[in-house]
C-alpha cells in the first residue's frame, strides 16, 4: 500500500500480524515518533521482539508480517499454526482489568525464546534461528497458572506519583473556574447523569473495614466479597469471595499463591486472624449473602491494600493496583481514585456511585466536589512521601507500571 501497489487479502493478514505483536507486546511493531520513521520501519521490515515472546508466537507473527505479500499464509494456514495449540483458559476474572492473573508469562505463547536472535531486529533476509526446546514446554493450566510472582517495589510509588501529578492539573483547573456552582456531579445543585463516565467505575473498591492495627493490622472487604489483611508487620493475605484462594504476600512484595484448604501451618495464626476479620465484618458491619467463585477465580489477583493511614477527618487506603481510595467520615463521603483510567468515582453516603473522568471535571466541577479533591490531592502528596525515592515523573512511571 505505501508503494501504491495493488493489494488484496494479503494486506488483512498483515494487519493481523501487527494485532498479534501489539497483543503480546503492548505496543505496535513499528511505532516510531514521527509517521515518516514508521513508514520507513514498515518498509525496511524492522521490528524488535522481547525475548519473552515464544517461539510459536514468533514464527506466526514472522510469517504474518513477511514483506513480500506472496510468502504470507493465507486466512486457513494461519488457523493451523502451533500458536494456536497453547494454553488458553475457558475465562477470566474480573481482576484481569488491572491486574495480571497468576498465568505464567514465559510460558505463554509456546515458552520462551531461547534464541538471542529472537529478540533482534528480524527482517526477511536474516534466516530463521534454529528452535530451542521452548516451544515444547507444558501447555496445560497446571504449568502455566503459577504459584509465585515476584514485585517491583518501585511500582506503588510510581502509581502515587502518577495520581499526584494528575491531581495537581486538576486542581489548577479548578482555580480557573468561576466561584459559582455550575459543576454537573452528584453534589451540585445541578446534576446531569449524561456527565457520568460509568465504564470508567472502578472493578474493585473497600465496601467495609475494621481497624485492628493495635494489635495485628487492618481488615478489609472488597466489593467483589473478597477479604484481606494488610498486617503490621507488613505481610498481606487476600481470601477470594468463593473461599477457594488465598493470596499470601510477604514484606517483600513477593506473592504465593495456595487452595484456601492447603495453606502450609506456618500461617496458621495468620490465617486464624483473617476468619477473626472475616466473620466480624459479616456479622457486624455486612449482610451475610451466598458466596459464589466467580468464572476463572483460580487466575484472579485482586488488588491488595499496599498502605494506609488514617486521620480525624478521613481514612486513606491506597492499593497495589495503583487505586487510592478515601473514606471521609463526616459525611460518609467515599472518592476512589484511578490514575490509570484517569477517574475518580463518588459513592455517597446512600451507597450510590457516580464516576467522572478528569477531564470532564476540569471544565465543569462542583464547589464541594472541587474542595474534597482539592484535600485529597494534598493527601495523596503525603502518600507518595511514604515510598522510598525521590517523586517519579509521570513518564517514567508509566513505563514502571507497564513494565
Amino acid at each position: 500500500m505505501l508503494q501504491r501497489q495493488k493489494h488484496s487479502f494479503e494486506v488483512d493478514i498483515w494487519a493481523l500480524g501487527c494485532i498479534l505483536y501489539t497483543l503480546l507486546c503492548g505496543h505496535p511493531p513499528f511505532e516510531t515518533t514521527s509517521l515518516q520513521a514508521t513508514y520507513a520501519k514498515i518498509k525496511n521490515n524492522s521490528y524488535r521482539l522481547p525475548a519473552v515472546v515464544g517461539v510459536d508466537a514468533t514464527v506466526l507473527i514472522r510469517e504474518l508480517l513477511h514483506p513480500d505479500f506472496r510468502k504470507r499464509p493465507n486466512i486457513h494456514e494461519v488457523a493451523v499454526f502451533k500458536f494456536w495449540n497453547g494454553y488458553c483458559p475457558d475465562s477470566l476474572p474480573v481482576s484481569c482489568l488491572t491486574v495480571a492473573p497468576k498465568i505464567n508469562e514465559k510460558l505463554v505463547c509456546g515458552g520462551v525464546a531461547e534464541h538471542q536472535s529472537f529478540a533482534k531486529a528480524i527482517v526477511d533476509q536474516h534466516p530463521m534461528p534454529p528452535m530451542g526446546t521452548g516451544g515444547d514446554l507444558p501447555q496445560d493450566a497446571a504449568s502455566m497458572i503459577i504459584t509465585t510472582r515476584d514485585a517491583d517495589k518501585r511500582i506503588p510509588k510510581a502509581y502515587a506519583s502518577l495520581l499526584t501529578h494528575q491531581l495537581k492539573k486538576l486542581v489548577q483547573c479548578f482555580m480557573k473556574m468561576p466561584n459559582t456552582d455550575r459543576g454537573c456531579d452528584i453534589l451540585s445543585k445541578h446534576v446531569d447523569i449524561e456527565f457520568e463516565t460509568p465504564r470508567f467505575a472502578p472493578p474493585y473498591f473497600i465496601t467495609r473495614w475494621v481497624d485492628y492495627s493495635d494489635k495485628y493490622g487492618l481488615g478489609y472487604q472488597l466489593a467483589d466479597n473478597s477479604v484481606g489483611v494488610l498486617f503490621n508487620d507488613g505481610t498481606k493475605v487476600m481470601l477470594d469471595a468463593g473461599e477457594a484462594h488465598l493470596t499470601y504476600v510477604e514484606r517483600d512484595g513477593r506473592e504465593m499463591y495456595y487452595k484456601a484448604n492447603q495453606v502450609p501451618p506456618m500461617y496458621a495464626k495468620k490465617m486464624q486472624l483473617l476468619n477473626h476479620f472475616k466473620e466480624y465484618m459479616r456479622e457486624q458491619l455486612l449482610e451475610a449473602g451466598k458466596k459464589s467463585s466467580e468464572p476463572g477465580a483460580e487466575l484472579a489477583r485482586p488488588p491488595f491494600l499496599s498502605y494506609w493511614f488514617r486521620l480525624k477527618s478521613a481514612i486513606v487506603l491506597h492499593f497495589t493496583n495503583g487505586i487510592l481510595q478515601i473514606n471521609f467520615f463526616d459525611n460518609h463521603l467515599k472518592l476512589v481514585f484511578c490514575p490509570m483510567l484517569q477517574a475518580v468515582t463518588v459513592i455517597t453516603h446512600q451507597r450510590t456511585m457516580h464516576t467522572y473522568s478528569f477531564d470532564s471535571l476540569s471544565v465543569s466541577c462542583s464547589n464541594e466536589l472541587s474542595q474534597h479533591i482539592q484535600y485529597c490531592s494534598a493527601l495523596v502528596e503525603r502518600l507518595v512521601k511514604h515510598y522510598p525515592g525521590p517523586e517519579i515523573p509521570p513518564e517514567e512511571a508509566m513505563k514502571l507500571i507497564h513494565g
